[in-house]
């Protein structure tokens, strides 16, 4: 099956609708301390994106209209204007005034604007658009937030799941496309989820995110993300792992098992051409496929998985059984259904 990564847009707004409270709390604490969650808040996505204007800007972000209540107030209900910028654009002020001007012409009630600004660029933060012609002035201000202006102290002791989340985005810039460092950021992010006590619903969600943004290629990177949220969870006696094992059981073992072919296919070329083709194709294939299974075991029965491999696959096992094994490595529930 396959796996498609979800980018960095997809992430941010199915993680803004998981934890939407804890997102105002953590960008905006003065408005989540006057918000009646207890009577909901609703979503206006369908309506947001009949009355927002095209855009000339190739790239596009995140943005959201929610519906919130307030505490002892005399407005029924109001809204929050939320977008989520992950790059430098010149007209981000303008587009921010033509949605405040549209979402007030259609629905006249009060509107709280939040831009949240993700990308790499120090310099660039505007909280402001200013129209001032022949004496027809108009100056229009929206909070802000900066995400490279937190320090990484403050995201680690902040009891907010947003806080983890922001931390993901430093960590993501900050790696780019280093898998060593992804490595070392992923686990340094899940122990400190675990640390924080989160519930199991905000571990798996969290979880998703994190290793989305910090998307890690190589299948033994992977099941040694995987071993460490197993030893966390034996510590710590809980079980949240079934979507984790589940996440990188089906990228994992696909990954591994392509990778294993491909190698085998490549090292059966080169001995190919210096020993005949035929049999060096044969040994690469042989050696790719035992590639494979080892990675595949790895990942689905971790250090169980490897002793088994070690303990039960011969080196000189035919090529017809290497690939009957991998076959039963996907279906397997557990090792001893392996040699049966």
């Amino acid at each position: 099956m396959e796996n498609k990564r979800p980018g960095a847009d997809a992430l941010w707004k199915e993680i803004i609708e998981d934890f939407f409270p804890y997102f105002i709390k953590f960008f905006h604490p003065m408005l989540y301390e006057d918000i009646d969650f207890k009577r909901g808040y609703k979503f206006l996505d369908k309506e947001f994106n009949i009355i927002k204007p095209l855009s000339k800007a190739k790239k596009r972000f995140v943005d959201k209209l929610v519906q919130v209540n307030l505490k002892n107030s005399d407005e029924r209900w109001i809204l929050i204007h939320i977008e989520i910028q992950g790059y430098n654009e010149k007209e981000f002020p303008l587009r921010m005034f033509t949605y405040f001007y549209r979402i007030f012409d259609k629905y006249r009630k009060k509107i709280v604007s939040l831009a949240v600004f993700t990308d790499r660029d120090s310099r660039y933060k505007p909280f402001e658009y200013k129209y001032d012609f022949y004496g027809t002035e108009l100056i229009y201000r929206y909070n802000v937030s900066k995400i490279l202006e937190y320090k990484d102290s403050y995201l680690r002791k902040v009891d907010n799941p947003f806080s983890l989340v922001v931390l993901a985005v430093k960590y993501a810039q900050a790696a780019k496309n280093d898998e060593d460092k992804k490595l070392r950021f992923t686990r340094e992010l899940v122990r400190l989820m675990y640390e924080k006590g989160k519930t199991e619903y905000e571990v798996v969600k969290l979880f998703k995110f994190i290793t989305g943004l910090l998307y890690i290629s190589d299948p033994m990177k992977q099941g040694i993300i995987l071993d460490e949220v197993r030893e966390i969870e034996e510590v710590k006696n809980v079980k949240y792992v079934s979507y984790v094992e589940e996440y990188l059981e089906r990228v994992g073992m696909e990954k591994g098992m392509k990778k294993g072919m491909k190698v085998g296919m490549e090292k059966g070329m080169e001995k190919g051409m210096e020993k005949g083709m035929e049999k060096g194709m044969e040994k690469g294939m042989e050696k790719g496929l035992q590639q494979g299974l080892k990675v595949a075991l790895k990942i689905k029965f971790g250090k169980e998985g490897v002793e088994f491999y070690k303990k039960y696959i011969d080196k000189e096992i035919a090529l017809e059984k290497l690939e009957k094994l991998l076959e039963k490595v996907e279906k397997a529930k557990t090792l001893d259904e392996l040699l049966s």
